[in-house]
């Protein structure tokens, strides 16, 4: 069948050849995704289901042609069985289609709202260390310039002091009468522990500048290649209601009447690719005609087995041809 198939449709000219197996072709991918969607869809309720809306689905492309193929053997009830049969298919079909269309938009969206939410984070927290930065830089410039011998000395050579000025307290205390040169003392010391301290706090700020610029430069790279999170459905829906209301600001339930519009016209392009690319082709290759070609076909091999098969020769008996024979001479 498939070869009497392909020889029909490499009789008619090349155009009409390569449209036929053009359509076939769309519509033989154009089902193998549409049923693979019903599988998806169904599969979401159970393995029977996705297998249901399988065979649902391969019937809604195939009942159509069927319906053609009967129809030109005169079989109108079989064919118009068909044409019912395929429509419920075809309208069961949609309603999946609808269903997976419907799932996978509102999965983009979610996805793109939680990608939003995420690159949001990451921007909000290069923004902490920036302010963090610019804090820390700040009070640098200012104990700088506030306490201008920082930049000359450090916290170990002041804290190397402190045990001589300590002990030099502790000898004029036992001296007794530690009045004035006691008390300037003391005052040395702390002026040199606060110094320390005001050293120790600088070198605090310069440590925490340095993390800051290498967390910042990570953040940086991070918030570079986190995506955004455009949602391609709401773009477009968002596209179409503009449109439709000749408005830049469209509120939001024009949008989302707007997607699911979007989202029923989508269902039912794909819905509806594989039986009208199939019933095309066959229509267009003469599927009408088909039982006539293979008629012919045979009728023109009968005659050829014919005309090389030699007449039959009859054979007469030795009594008849002796019979014949005599009555021949006495003729004569």
């Amino acid at each position: 069948m498939i070869k009497r198939y392909l020889n029909l449709v490499m009789s008619e000219d090349w155009l009409k050849s390569a449209l036929v197996l053009s359509l076939l072709a769309i519509g033989c991918v154009g089902l193998f995704y549409g049923a693979r969607m019903a599988y998806k869809f169904g599969l979401g309720m159970s393995h029977e289901h996705a297998v249901t809306l399988v065979l649902v689905a391969l019937l809604a492309a195939l009942m159509f042609p069927a319906a053609d193929l009967l129809r030109s053997k005169n079989w109108n009830g079989a064919a118009k069985t068909c044409n019912i049969v395929g429509a419920v298919c075809l309208a069961t079909e949609l309603v999946t289609h609808m269903g997976y269309t419907f799932g996978q938009r509102h999965d983009n969206v979610t996805k793109a709202m939680h990608q939003t939410v995420a690159y949001k984070e990451q921007a909000s927290q290069l923004d902490e260390r920036k302010r963090d930065l610019a804090l820390w830089e700040r009070r640098l410039a200012d104990l700088t310039s506030q306490n201008g011998w920082s930049a000359t000395v450090t916290a170990d050579a002041l804290r190397a002091r402190l045990p001589a000025l300590n002990l030099a307290i502790e000898q004029e205390t036992a001296r007794g009468g530690c009045k004035q040169r006691c008390l300037a003392r003391t005052q040395e010391r702390d002026e040199v522990a606060a110094r320390i301290a005001v050293l120790e706090e600088r070198t605090e700020l310069q440590k925490k500048i340095e993390a800051t610029k290498r967390v910042l430069e990570r953040q940086r790279d991070r918030v570079a290649t986190t995506d955004l999170g455009n949602s391609a459905v709401v773009e477009q829906s968002a596209a179409f209601a503009k449109l439709y209301h000749m408005s830049l600001t469209p509120d939001a339930d024009s949008i989302e009447w707007t997607k699911y519009l979007l989202g029923v016209l989508i269902a039912l392009v794909t819905v509806m690719i594989a039986p009208a690319a199939l019933k095309a082709a066959f229509l267009i290759a003469g599927m009408a005609g088909f039982g006539s070609y293979a008629m012919s076909a045979a009728s023109q091999s009968t005659s050829h087995v014919a005309r090389e098969t030699p007449p039959k020769r009859e054979h007469m008996r030795l009594g008849d041809a002796a019979a014949l024979m005599a009555s021949m001479k006495a003729a004569t």
